[in-house]
């Protein structure tokens, strides 16, 4: 995936860190096209309802913020509020894979929703 990075704009190639908020990263894969739009559409439902529950929370939608307390925090927020647990599993599955789109292109190391991915799977076992 490093050629993804490489084709990145520089100017959004320099700026991405981990300070950067949740909602210029969708812009950077939005503008530059590292993601089908159906895609991109997943990641930007799953990733709102977040950046919403971050902002809920009091805490700024940064990258720096999220980490697996946190993720898992949300899950149980989603279960909290009593959505159907398709939906739920839809946005923890979308999310995961978004982070894990942010690994490939090189703008982070570590994806704080494997965890809550894995609590999913292993829910979906005992069905």
């Amino acid at each position: 995936m490093t050629e993804v990075l490489e084709n990145l704009e520089p100017s959004n190639q320099s700026t991405v860190n981990h300070s950067t908020l949740l909602q210029e990263v969708l812009d950077i894969i939005k503008k530059n096209r590292t993601c089908s739009m159906d895609l991109f559409n997943s990641f930007e439902w799953a990733v709102s309802g977040f950046i919403s529950f971050l902002k809920n929370n009091k805490l700024e939608p940064r990258i720096c913020n999220i980490n697996n307390r946190l993720s898992n925090r949300w899950l149980a927020s989603l279960e909290n509020e009593k959505q159907h647990k398709v939906t739920i599993i839809m946005k923890i599955i979308v999310i995961t894979t978004f982070f894990t789109h942010l690994i490939q292109l090189g703008m982070i190391s570590f994806n704080p929703f494997i965890e809550c991915y894995e609590h999913i799977k292993r829910s979906l076992h005992h069905l």
